[in-house]
């Protein structure tokens, strides 16, 4: 009768292990899966911060672009002025003031 009570024992030995290592790899998949879902959300939101910057700088470009469309278009006027008149430098000086400051 022993040996049948010693056979049970390791039977119940071995069937603890292998619900250990059930459990154990339950919580490893656990742990790989919520490692997994941290990542995508630390990703999707560097990428979200990777185009938000990159539309604020294409809106700052397209802002400078405008100031200098606008710089030459006012030194366009100006030297069509002076090319179809004869200005004197001080006149010249007082027009360009104005043109920028518009």
């Amino acid at each position: 009768m022993s040996e049948t009570s010693t056979q049970q024992k390791r039977q119940l030995e071995k069937e603890r292990q292998v619900c250990q290592a059930k459990l154990q790899n339950e919580d490893e998949d656990r742990e790989r899966k919520a490692t997994a879902a941290q990542n995508r959300n630390e990703n999707e939101q560097t990428s979200h911060l990777a185009k938000d910057k990159a539309f604020k700088s294409l809106a700052r470009m397209n802002e400078t672009s405008y100031a200098y469309q606008r710089e030459y278009a006012a030194e366009a006027q100006v030297i069509d002025l002076l090319k179809n008149t004869k200005l004197d430098f001080n006149l010249f000086e007082i027009i360009v003031q104005i043109i920028c400051q518009v």
